[in-house]
């Protein structure tokens, strides 16, 4: 449990750089789809980019499909003793940083749920007309609200587990107004912004470091409404009535954004939703077949390119193990000098079998055995790739009798080392390949063993 800080800051670097790619990977195609006219396309690329920044798979892949072998020498997993200082130090400050925002967005979400206490219900007309429009769009008007409160400047929806479109207390709105707010709200919930606010929440939770994580919120909030207005403007009686009651409830609000879904924010966004509802409310629709070829472009290049990134950052960080691991770990001084011996197996008088392992990382084990006489053990397969080493280090006890210690590959060539005491050898790797550590008792006598290897 030492390492969970290691472990942790290299979690969050992967993810952060994962989601990373994919938004500048969004930018990449935009132009043409919007073009296109598929911009509900660039909002679902958006959401899934959302749900990346959360999801560790760079991470996962290197620990389960061994990039850490193949592309790092199997030292991703591994730390130095100034690596896990430094990234205990990162872990406290981002820990910190992470709690803070937690209790930030906690404290937002008390204070919206104190105010729903002077939340109220609607006319009965005005309720009667929410129930006609969840019914022209196939909602069930059970599983959203409608209340009104003193408090509000302007209609919003909120909450996620029990939805609810809020309209502010004494504002007199016509039934054309009012059916432009339910629609533009509903349109909302129908297409789960209400959930993507909670997983943008999430993410900047986790990546508050990171500029592009709130570069995504700020697109994730501007493409919703875009793609609520193309959706909403025609149930809601056209662009006209529909963007005359936005721009209304805008100046009534002033400059208050705060709430998370509300039919609008500042007059500057009113003004640049509809200059972008006014260039592509005509536009025709390019080909589909394109479009899934640019999504499959975007997927795979996002994805190729945040594992070319993850691997040359692991790159680096072999680098830095091995620097800090000689500098600080290594104890100078003379090594005892051992002959090394090669065979083919063991020995027909010799019973083998594997031992059990505790594997502190997939390149670091420790065992402790008790080897009976003509007795061997050995642990499970890893890799080792031309150029590397293992070392291995061993404890005896008693300390007076000869052992042999090695390596052995699948095919059951060993090579090794005879002593007594502790050994501590390593074995330089020729070829690429799985190798066994074995430990061998030649002797009569039952013997402790306590060791652990590292390749």
């Amino acid at each position: 449990m030492t390492g969970w800080s290691v472990g942790l800051i290299k979690l969050l670097f992967f993810t952060t750089l994962t989601g990373s790619v994919f938004v500048l990977g969004w930018h990449v195609v935009r132009r043409i789809l919007e073009r296109l006219g598929f911009a509900e396309t660039l909002y679902g690329l958006l959401r899934l980019t959302a749900v990346l920044f959360l999801l560790p798979v760079m991470f996962a892949a290197a620990y389960m499909l061994k990039w850490e072998v193949r592309a790092w020498g199997g030292v991703f997993f591994l730390y130095s003793s100034l690596i896990l200082k430094v990234c205990r130090w990162i872990g406290a400050v981002w820990g910190l940083g992470a709690v803070g925002m937690t209790v930030f967005y906690f404290r937002c979400a008390w204070k919206q749920r104190q105010e729903s206490h002077f939340m109220f219900e609607c006319e009965t007309e005005v309720r009667s007309l929410f129930r006609q429009i969840c019914g022209e769009m196939n909602i069930d008007s059970r599983k959203v609200k409608l209340y009104q409160t003193y408090r509000g400047r302007v209609p919003y929806l909120q909450g996620c587990i029990c939805p609810a479109v809020v309209l502010p207390a004494g504002c007199h709105y016509s039934q054309e107004q009012l059916r432009v707010i339910f629609v533009h709200e509903l349109t909302h919930y129908r297409q789960g912004d209400h959930w993507t606010g909670l997983i943008m929440t999430l993410v900047l939770i986790v990546h508050f470091f990171n500029p592009l994580a709130w570069h995504l919120r700020t697109l994730e909030k501007r493409w919703s409404e875009y793609i609520c207005d193309k959706k909403s403007y025609g149930m809601a009686g056209g662009v006209k009535i529909y963007f005359e009651t936005v721009l209304a409830a805008a100046e009534q609000a002033g400059r208050n954004g705060a709430l998370r879904y509300q039919v609008s924010g500042r007059k500057s966004d009113v003004y640049e939703r509809v200059m972008y509802m006014k260039t592509y409310i005509n536009q025709k629709r390019g080909s589909r077949r394109i479009v899934m070829l640019l999504c499959a472009i975007w997927l795979f290049g996002s994805g190729i390119s945040a594992y070319a990134l993850s691997v040359e950052a692991g790159a680096g960080y072999r680098d830095l193990y091995y620097d800090t691991v000689v500098d600080i770990e290594e104890v100078p001084g003379p090594q005892p000098v051992y002959t090394e011996y090669h065979d083919s197996g063991f020995g027909e008088n010799i019973q083998a079998e594997e031992g059990a392992t505790d594997a502190i990382t997939r390149s670091m084990s420790t065992f402790n055995w008790s080897l009976a006489g003509n007795e061997a053990k050995y642990t499970a397969e890893v890799y080792a790739a031309e150029g590397e080493s293992i070392l291995v280090s061993v404890k005896f006890n008693p300390d007076n009798q000869n052992m042999r210690m090695g390596i052995m590959t699948s095919t059951g060539n060993r090579r090794y080392i005879v002593g007594s005491g502790y050994i501590s050898y390593k074995f330089d790797i020729r070829e690429s390949g799985y190798y066994r550590v074995f430990v061998e008792n030649m002797n009569d006598v039952t013997v402790e063993v306590e060791g652990s290897f590292i390749v």
